[in-house]
């Protein structure tokens, strides 16, 4: 069975057509990329995609054990604290299992230094940390 199966599915804001009719499914090997100019639907899409998984959409059938986090685009982040705070806040009894998930994540992304505070990283690096969470979070 595929990960992700769409069939027929058509979404339109206001007189805005986003997309209609798209089919397509994704296979556990695939690798693919969303690519299309602002406006043209491909949040829109994805949304669907991921709440489908909660709430059925008769167009959008999932794999049973199929989980989707969203990585958002901006960082809600408080500047003077350290990664090690920021990645701990949530977690604040430090939990040797979650600790070591933390630290090994963090160390495929080759981010070492848990003292330096957010206000100070690079956006690329901002964007490394998020998504690291959203490897060991509600897990």
């Amino acid at each position: 069975m595929s990960l992700i199966s769409v069939q027929n599915l058509s979404c339109s804001q206001g007189a805005k057509t986003l997309f209609n009719t798209i089919s397509f499914s994704i296979e556990a090997n695939d690798k693919i990329a969303l690519v299309g100019v602002n406006g043209c639907g491909k949040t829109t899409l994805l949304t669907q995609i991921a709440g489908a998984v909660d709430a059925p959409i008769p167009e959008i059938a999932t794999k049973q054990s199929l989980k989707i986090t969203k990585l958002h685009q901006s960082a809600d982040f408080d500047p003077t604290q350290s990664i090690h705070d920021h990645l701990f806040t949530t977690h604040s009894d430090e939990d040797w299992e979650y600790a070591s998930r933390v630290i090994s994540i963090l160390r495929e992304l080759h981010i070492t230094d848990l003292d330096q505070t957010m206000g100070t990283l690079s956006g690329g690096m901002i964007k490394k940390i998020a998504l690291a969470q959203l490897f060991f979070e509600d897990t």
